[in-house]
């Protein structure tokens, strides 16, 4: 009799003990674990150093004293051996100076007397210069875009032969289109965006103190030039 009551209790037991076993085993449990954080190396950027897909501007002539300026300096210093102009830099022509730049097969400059424009972007994608003074002479020979900033004007050079003049002492410029076409971009004294598009044969004058564009006859080259 001992014995029955001893197998019916393990039984009961063992009953009681499977119960929970199958209630709380760790198959409901949620296992948590932490995943590494990649370790990434930052890049470095270096001020001084432009972009290596950045085209260079090949110095063709050069005659007087010109002034150029690098992606970091804060001062202009004399153009001495340099033959090549990298994206970020900057030239200044004095009043009896002038250079020529060639950017691959995509776009030649003349630089005149009392002049200064800066290299902003060279990419291959798109170059964008910025004059802010002086006349520039640009043609543009290939089908990558360029663009020429100027006081409060963006000009959108395509394929032509462009004349621009920047008077930054009385805010006015000239744009004079001898060949291809322009699209001048601007925002009004009421921050309005203006886009308009020209053909040859016509000289631009922006007066960029009151954000208007006045539309006459471009002059003979020779004569401008």
């Amino acid at each position: 009799m001992k014995l029955i009551f001893i197998f019916i209790s393990t039984c009961i037991l063992g009953s009681i003990f499977a119960f929970f076993f199958l209630q709380f085993s760790p198959k409901s449990l949620t296992l948590s674990y932490s995943v590494p954080t990649p370790v990434s190396i930052p890049f470095k950027f270096y001020p001084e150093i432009p972009p290596k897909e950045s085209l260079v501007g090949q110095v063709s002539t050069v005659s007087g004293e010109i002034l150029w300026k690098s992606r970091t300096a804060t001062q202009s210093s004399l153009l001495e051996n340099i033959s090549e102009i990298k994206q970020g830099e900057s030239l200044v022509t004095k009043s009896d100076s002038r250079i020529s730049v060639r950017v691959k097969d995509i776009l030649a400059l003349q630089i005149f007397p009392d002049s200064e424009i800066a290299f902003i972007q060279t990419l291959p994608q798109n170059i964008v210069l910025h004059q802010k003074t002086g006349m520039v002479f640009y043609n543009r020979l290939g089908s990558v875009p360029v663009s020429v900033r100027s006081l409060h004007l963006l000009t959108n050079i395509d394929g032509s032969d462009l004349l621009v003049t920047v008077d930054s002492d009385q805010k006015i410029i000239y744009l004079d289109l001898y060949s291809g076409t322009v699209t001048l971009a601007y925002n009004d004294l009421n921050y309005v965006t203006t886009s308009r598009t020209f053909s040859s044969g016509v000289r631009i004058i922006f007066n960029d103190s009151v954000r208007r564009l006045t539309v006459k006859k471009v002059p003979p080259k020779d004569q401008a030039l």
